[in-house]
């Protein structure tokens, strides 16, 4: 099986050679981490998204009423429907 047991012992083949075929050995993380990692980063990559469609309009259209720029933004952001206290908060960070 592929899954290394706590019992499993490994040890390296010093006879192998070829030229073509390079082994990597990456070290064995578990899936739980990994997870962790990605459920953080969502947010900030969503904060970018948000930031960029308020510039984009911003630089469009100059002067925006606050209600205005929120529709468009959520008309801008396909991938996901931001909530209006981020889309508050990023244009309080610009």
């Amino acid at each position: 099986s592929k899954e290394i047991e706590d019992e499993s012992k490994l040890q390296v083949n010093e006879q192998f050679q070829n030229e073509k075929i390079k082994v990597v050995v990456g070290l064995i993380k578990k899936e739980d981490k990994a997870e962790v990692t990605a459920v953080a980063e969502a947010p900030v990559e969503r904060k970018h998204v948000i930031d960029a469609a308020i510039v984009r309009i911003m630089k469009a259209r100059k002067i925006l009423d606050h209600n205005a720029l929120l529709e468009e933004v959520f008309r801008q952001c396909t991938m996901f429907r931001p909530q209006p206290s981020q889309i508050k908060v990023q244009v309080e960070a610009l």
